[in-house]
């Protein structure tokens, strides 16, 4: 059975807290607290991760993170492939 955490490496985490802080601004959501409600998650979570405070994040946190960041009918090939990259990594 495979893990349910991703862990990153720090180019990875890196690259997963600029896609998702891209993204977000992107969307018009300014902050953290702001994203909490879209994501259903502590902003506490969120803003370590995009802090890179985090190497070891759960599949259902990034799950609705990726959720809300591609929901748009506009989504960006690279914030997918960011996402998939970090989800092959575990």
């Amino acid at each position: 059975m495979r893990d349910r955490n991703v862990t990153l490496t720090t180019n990875g985490a890196r690259k997963m807290a600029d896609a998702i802080t891209r993204r977000r601004i992107e969307l018009g959501i300014r902050s953290a607290r702001s994203f909490r409600p879209e994501t259903g998650l502590d902003y506490r979570t969120i803003t370590s991760i995009e802090a890179c405070r985090r190497d070891n994040v759960s599949r259902n946190t990034l799950g609705s993170i990726e959720h809300t960041l591609l929901e748009s009918a506009d989504v960006e090939a690279p914030v997918q492939a960011t996402f998939d990259s970090m989800l092959r990594q575990a």
